[in-house]
């Protein structure tokens, strides 16, 4: 292994986690483990006029329970799905932020199409019913950094506030913008993850591209990654948020520590068509991030891969797995969006989670839907089932319809 020469290592101290799993890290990492499917019928607005008519959507979230009337005024769902997150994470980290440490606290999120369905309230607003009926209170959290704005403003962060809006890549981007402000001593804790929301706005943008799985007569609709069956993906939503802390830190006040981030990288393929996530970008992204981690490829021992039921896209990823590690006897793959859908910015940052909490654990978790692998997708050792085994190294996969893609390399190495 090589070596690195880094001022500050990072490391991974609590996870909060909004998804169809449910509610926090224990029930997400429950029902991922079990490789329960979070994909359902769509009953938050009507799919009469659609052929796709499933997402995994978070199911029965109260977040006045989590939060208090008062905070949860907010009218948009993406605001309160990081809200919940961001204290879930702080709980989950043993975190209280007083007047002592909230300049040294942090919050970096990304996120793309997160208000969009406010902006779409109070547009309908101000264009049919004119500006003396418009309601003055929606139009604060229009903007893509409410979320984060709402979390930094609710507990009282003051070191930084950062959005990252780059679409799927955006939950990494937003990761590793909070991993480099440590090591830089801007904080010693930060706040970061990825969210999203799918409401009919966002639902008809994806479907009106083809993207979405359109099912089979009498079937309903699956995500199949590498799956020979695959018909597209279907959307997903929710937000995840890791509390990132300097070790030294962490480790003065006693905290348990899931992981250690080492390593990222990103790259940009502008030749990438709308369904060609990964491919020449992916490839060039994990290596970047291996680089940055000073790891080589034989030592990695799991991928959390991207691979979200794309009839081109997993096509795409498996040959840049390939590209990358050949065909090593050692590593594992894995595609949770098989449960979770692809829930675009909060995708990376769901990935992140899961892969702590399998490294902490020792299980990875499964990629269902996968019973007729398809021969285009020369995947070796796909978990198709729960599977045991201790995980020293992994690394996390996000690539978008437009050319971005990034990865995030996790170790429990010298912890």
């Amino acid at each position: 292994m090589m070596t690195r020469d880094w001022k500050r290592r990072v490391v991974i101290t609590g996870i909060g986690v909004v998804s169809p799993m449910g509610i926090g890290a224990e029930a997400f990492w429950d029902g991922l483990s079990r490789g329960v499917s979070g994909i359902d019928d769509i009953s938050r607005f009507d799919t009469m006029s659609f052929r796709s008519k499933r997402a995994a959507i978070v199911q029965d979230f109260e977040c006045g329970k989590m939060l208090g009337r008062k905070e949860c005024w907010s009218g948009s769902r993406s605001v309160s799905f990081a809200l919940a997150a961001a204290k879930s994470a702080l709980d989950h980290a043993g975190i209280e932020i007083t007047s002592e440490n909230q300049s040294s606290i942090g919050v970096s999120l990304g996120t793309t199409l997160a208000c969009l369905n406010l902006m779409a309230k109070l547009d309908q607003q101000a264009l049919r019913e004119g500006p003396r009926t418009t309601d003055p209170a929606l139009f604060p959290d229009t903007g893509v950094s409410a979320p984060a704005c709402r979390i930094s403003i609710m507990f009282g962060m003051r070191a930084f506030n950062v959005t990252l809006s780059n679409g799927a890549t955006s939950g990494l981007d937003a990761i590793h913008y909070g991993v480099d402000a440590v090591r830089k001593g801007y904080a010693h804790t930060v706040l970061a993850g990825g969210m999203e929301e799918i409401c009919k706005e966002s639902f008809i943008g994806v479907y009106a591209q083809g993207l979405l799985s359109p099912g089979e007569i009498g079937e309903e609709e699956m995500c199949r990654p590498f799956d020979r069956r695959r018909s597209g993906t279907i959307l997903g939503e929710g937000c995840a948020i890791v509390v990132l802390e300097d070790l030294e830190h962490a480790r003065a006040r006693g905290a348990h520590i899931w992981a250690e981030v080492i390593g990222y990288g990103t790259a940009f393929d502008p030749t990438a068509s709308l369904s060609d996530g990964g491919g020449e970008a992916g490839c060039r992204a994990m290596r970047l991030a291996l680089k940055d981690s000073a790891v080589m490829p034989d030592q990695v021992d799991l991928v959390f891969s991207n691979a979200n039921s794309g009839r081109i896209g997993d096509i795409a990823e498996s040959d840049a797995l390939r590209c990358v590690f050949g065909q090593s006897s050692n590593l594992f793959v894995t595609a949770t969006k098989s449960m979770l859908g692809e829930s675009y910015s909060a995708s990376g940052a769901l990935q992140i989670a899961a892969c702590a909490m399998a490294m902490e654990h020792g299980i990875i978790p499964p990629t269902i839907n996968c019973e007729e692998p398809d021969p285009k997708c020369q995947v070796r050792q796909l978990v198709r089932e729960p599977h045991e085994t201790s995980i020293r190294i992994a690394l996390a996969n996000s690539s978008g319809w437009a050319g971005n893609a990034a990865s995030l390399v996790l170790s429990t190495s010298d912890l």
